[in-house]
């Protein structure tokens, strides 16, 4: 890759050099691990350059106006610490993905700070710690930009998004705030065995809980395509079973929180679903096909990775648990009441499998199958039976510490976003769908969302115009509006001389002209 200087009145070349795989400070290939670490690595992409007066920026790469490169190696291998690290000399805007991609990938924004991390883990995360969005745009003290809201910086996630201001300083994120971070959700984890493959037989699945919050995963053992789960959804117990990547749900009718309960699911080979609250049935199901091997490890306390249930992971469970045991083989509704009262009461058709007392803060399995696990920051308290575990989770682990000063929804998604003095322009096809809710009714079924959904791809085509939105940079409120035909080009809107000039998709160049009032642009 050559870094060339140029005169911009004559276009006399004033410098050149090569940027190739060497690290000039050090004279290392960037293939040594003190550059490669994990997956985050240096950057090896052209793109638009940007400055602040004092570097020069390319993507995360600063150089200097000579073009060296300073800083080649990603501040760590973690994904949190490396999404963390914004503060300090060096802030700029750029785009991971590069400034003129358009694919609205959800793997990549821009980010006003230093540094991005890669891979499933690290791709939300600078997001959560400097502002960042689809499209930003900054001033002498502010950023502007469009972004998704910041719950939705995690893996796997729907997408709504937001128009928001905020500082340009990145906030002071505690080192124990960002150590939690890297640790994510209390959880136990349970080595993936023969022993617990409930291919062809029965199950019973039960957990002595104490749910403080009103969600949660008490367990999960698998994930998206097989898998069986307890959980709490808004207070009220279920018993969930996904299978050929299906969701059955029985959930109980009665919430169950602040309170210790016995949950008991029961599922036969032939699929048939029953939930147990305190040993008596309060909802039944059928799962969609007979269950297969699950592929991800059974967990305690979240469900992480891809989820068994209709939640986003790590849908971390925030209350206590005590005596947790599985079983292959059936259970009597008598058996399963008498062991509300004494989890030693014996199944006289089902053999344990997975048995945890968590005597003296350990997951010992006590079935004697050998599936000990991994306890990770959950803490040893009293139980209803003695020692119990409890998890201190408090929902998803998607903190955000960027501060808004404002954030505003607006009716269309932003392709374009420009600042005028005291005012922010933004321009895009209109938003017509809530994809929160419309995940819910695809996972229902619901044949009606399907017209919406081609109507939201009307909109993307072009075929229901460009909204044009001025609003006050001071409070976010929409000062006025101009509907367009066709679609504005990605970043294609700029300001000169008090007019307003939209490039569309089709090449064509729309000029504005403001009115010196709040009424809507002349064309």
């Amino acid at each position: 890759m050559r870094f060339l200087r140029l005169d911009a009145a004559s276009g006399r070349l004033l410098h050149e050099s090569l940027l190739d795989e060497i690290d000039p400070a050090t004279g290392k290939p960037l293939q040594d691990a003190d550059y490669i670490k994990i997956l985050n690595m240096p950057v090896g992409l052209p793109d638009i350059l940007t400055t602040d007066g004092k570097y020069l920026y390319m993507r995360s790469q600063k150089l200097d106006r000579e073009g060296n490169r300073l800083d080649m190696a990603p501040p760590s291998g973690d994904p949190v610490a490396t999404g963390a690290a914004q503060r300090g000399d060096g802030i700029h805007l750029f785009a991971p993905l590069g400034f003129l991609d358009d694919s609205w990938f959800h793997r990549g924004y821009w980010v006003w700070g230093k540094h991005f991390a890669g891979g499933h883990a690290g791709y939300y995360q600078a997001g959560r710690f400097t502002p960042s969005g689809r499209l930003l745009v900054v001033d002498d003290d502010s950023v502007f930009g469009f972004a998704r809201k910041p719950q939705y910086y995690r893996w796997t996630t729907v997408l709504e998004h937001h128009l928001f201001r905020a500082s340009k300083e990145p906030p002071e994120v505690p080192a124990q705030a960002r150590q939690s971070a890297r640790q994510g959700p209390a959880h136990v984890l349970v080595p993936k065995t023969a022993s617990l493959n409930p291919k062809g037989k029965d199950l019973v699945v039960e957990a002595w809980v104490y749910a403080e919050r009103p969600g949660g995963t008490v367990l999960a053992h698998g994930g998206s395509n097989y898998g069986y789960a307890l959980d709490f959804r808004q207070g009220r117990p279920r018993f969930l079973v996904r299978a050929d990547g299906k969701l059955a749900v029985a959930a109980a009718r009665d919430p169950a929180t602040r309170r210790w309960v016995h949950l008991a699911g029961v599922l036969t080979r032939d699929g048939l679903m029953r939930l147990f609250v305190d040993g008596k049935q309060v909802a039944t199901s059928r799962a969609a096909a007979p269950l297969q091997q699950p592929a991800e490890n059974l967990q305690i306390g979240a469900d992480l990775r891809s989820t068994v249930g209709d939640y986003r992971s790590p849908n971390g469970f925030g209350g206590v648990i005590d005596h947790l045991v599985i079983s292959h083989g059936t259970a009597s509704p008598k058996e399963l009441a008498a062991r509300t009262t004494d989890p030693t009461q014996p199944l006289s058709s089902a053999q344990a499998v997975l048995q945890f007392s968590f005597s003296k803060g350990k997951a010992k399995d006590e079935s004697g199958q050998g599936n000990t696990a991994t306890l990770r920051r959950a803490l040893t308290v009293q139980g209803r039976y003695g020692e119990a575990l409890r998890f201190r989770n408090r929902g998803r682990n998607n903190t955000s510490y960027v501060r808004y000063q404002w954030t505003r929804d607006l009716p269309i998604f932003v392709e374009a976003i420009v600042s005028a003095g005291d005012r922010l322009v933004v321009a895009g096809p209109p938003d017509v769908i809530d994809e929160e809710e419309t995940f819910e009714r695809l996972t229902r079924r619901d044949a009606t969302v399907e017209a919406e959904l081609k109507k939201q791809e009307a909109a993307w085509a072009g075929r229901m115009g460009t909204r044009v939105l001025v609003l006050s940079k001071k409070d976010g409120k929409t000062l006025s509006t101009i509907d367009l035909p066709g679609l504005v080009r990605w970043d294609g809107m700029a300001v000169a001389d008090r007019r307003l000039y939209i490039t569309g998709s089709n090449g064509e160049i729309c000029c504005l002209e403001a009115t010196g009032t709040a009424s809507s642009p002349r064309p």
